[in-house]
């Protein structure tokens, strides 16, 4: 599945001033409408509420779309509501997304002409031009459309692809072998381990049409043979491709209080029944759950306008949200994430889920660059991004904090070498940084080095702010020194003023 983003969307307009219930209606409707992650159980009415939605929008210009709607009646006053477009064909599947209308520009008949923000949706470039067929989706930034307390859960199920020994856990098949309705599969490259019984294998390429699909690993017989029940299935050599996919669940709770910033958790077995609404009986594989840090609530609470910037694809999301103070010259820096390490020890980490939520506690100027957030500090700095990572040890019940290192922390100081702002380049090179973050536990009874952070790296915190970098504008620096993948876009800083230069 291609990334898909969020540049830079702007909410100033949910009706309380409560930006974290949009955020998380945003998180929910964003990776199960546009990136594909299946909504495993929604409690409460409004995660999914649309006032309208239909198949037949078309791109006009770079941010004016028609869209052919015969049962909503668009107006004035779905100016600053929020369209999920999808549908857009090769080679601009990645504007999918979420997009804020600006104007309402007419109608003639059912057919309604809107004005989207160019800057604040999926990328800078705005719509490609002509596309038709969109489907779309129409709600708003207020309480129909977004959750309003921690009553309202949305458990989502992400796909994790650590198997077999492989970092991918793919690999090019040998035989098939049916007996009954079993088939045994055979690869003589491969390296199935124990745990991979359970997981999905996905055959594509075979020969026979009946030995394509996704099964159920029922046993491993040995490093290059596995099981599975394929009753459609035949004996034949095979020259196509495979691989391994599991199941994980992300929980995501709205806070109670006022601007409803609210937490994460994650149970790496799928754990959330959705006919009971909880978790499975007698199932403990979930993280705890996680919450901004300080202040009332979680955070201080007049930081409710929140701006948001994220990539995701099957296997992890990461949002960073800048809230803003709306009558006022302060922010706070949030970062919401889940997905997979890439485990140093894949053979034995059979489902390397994690979740992290950060924040600063406040008290910063909208235009002051961030702390370093990488490394391990001391709480003076009033924030928690460097322990904001949570995963299950590997008895799978208890829940670790998980330091964000790199290979630049000397291990007689606790600070960051190249957080220096002249340390923003390689004097070698002349290329910023990017270096792999490690997910470090100092827990006593499970101190280990996890792996690195899937998507995710650190570079020096002075370089600009929500700006491409990379040949290609294919890595942003979002916050503090983080980078992540991105698109190219090429957003402005909110408020009007651009962090470049």
């Amino acid at each position: 599945m291609p990334q898909r983003f969020i540049s830079g969307m702007d909410c100033a307009a949910y009706s309380g001033g409560e930006g974290g219930r949009f955020m998380h209606r945003l998180m929910v409707e964003w990776l199960t409408q546009v990136v594909g992650w299946p909504a495993h159980d929604l409690i409460g009415s409004t995660w999914d509420n649309v006032a309208g939605s239909g198949s037949v929008a078309e791109t006009t210009t770079v941010k004016v779309i028609e869209i052919t709607s015969p049962s909503y009646v668009f107006s004035t006053s779905n100016e600053n509501w929020y369209l999920t477009l999808t549908g857009f064909t090769s080679p601009y599947e990645a504007r999918d997304g979420i997009y804020r209308i600006r104007k309402f520009l007419g109608a003639v008949g059912d057919v309604y002409t809107l004005e989207i923000y160019q800057n604040q949706g999926v990328h800078s470039d705005g719509f490609p031009v002509g596309h038709t067929g969109l489907n779309w989706r129409l709600w708003a930034a207020n309480d129909t459309y977004c959750p309003t307390s921690t009553a309202d859960v949305a458990v989502l199920t992400g796909r994790g692809k650590t198997g077999a020994g492989l970092g991918d856990a793919q690999g090019t098949g040998d035989s098939f072998s049916l007996a009954g309705t079993t088939i045994t599969f055979t690869d003589a490259g491969a390296t199935f381990q124990d745990h991979d019984v359970g997981k999905d294998i996905v055959i594509e390429g075979a020969t026979t049409p009946g030995n394509d699909g996704t099964f159920v690993i029922t046993s491993r017989i040995s490093a290059t043979q596995i099981t599975y029940e394929n009753a459609s299935g035949a004996t034949e050599a095979y020259s196509g491709t495979w691989k391994i996919r599991y199941d994980f669940h992300v929980y995501m709770q709205c806070d109670s209080w006022d601007y409803g910033y609210g937490g994460l958790r994650a149970s790496p077995w799928a754990s959330w029944d959705n006919v009971t609404h909880n978790w499975a009986a007698g199932d403990n594989r979930y993280t705890s759950l996680v919450y901004p840090t300080g202040g009332t609530g979680g955070m201080p609470g007049w930081m409710h306008r929140p701006i948001i910037w994220a990539e995701a694809d099957e296997d992890h999301f990461t949002f960073t949200v800048l809230a803003l103070q709306i009558d006022g010259n302060y922010s706070i820096w949030m970062h919401y994430s889940a997905g997979e390490f890439d485990p140093f020890y894949p053979e034995y980490d059979a489902r390397p889920v994690w979740v992290n939520v950060g924040n600063d506690n406040g008290g910063f100027y909208i235009y002051q660059n961030e702390l370093p957030i990488i490394g391990y500090h001391s709480n003076v700095h009033n924030i928690s991004f460097y322990y904001g990572v949570k995963g299950l040890a590997y008895d799978d019940t208890t829940t670790l904090t998980y330091y964000q290192m790199i290979p630049h922390v000397p291990s007689s100081a606790n600070y960051n070498w190249v957080s220096n702002s002249r340390r923003k380049l390689s004097s070698y090179s002349r290329q910023a940084y990017r270096i792999p973050i490690i997910a470090e536990s100092r827990t006593s009874g499970f101190m280990e080095l996890r792996g690195t952070i899937r998507n995710y790296w650190y570079c020096n915190q002075t370089l600009p702010l929500q700006y491409p970098l990379g040949a290609n504008g294919e890595f942003m620096h979002p916050i503090g020194g983080i980078m992540i993948p991105w698109n190219g876009a090429k957003s402005a800083f909110p408020a009007g003023r651009s962090q470049v230069g």
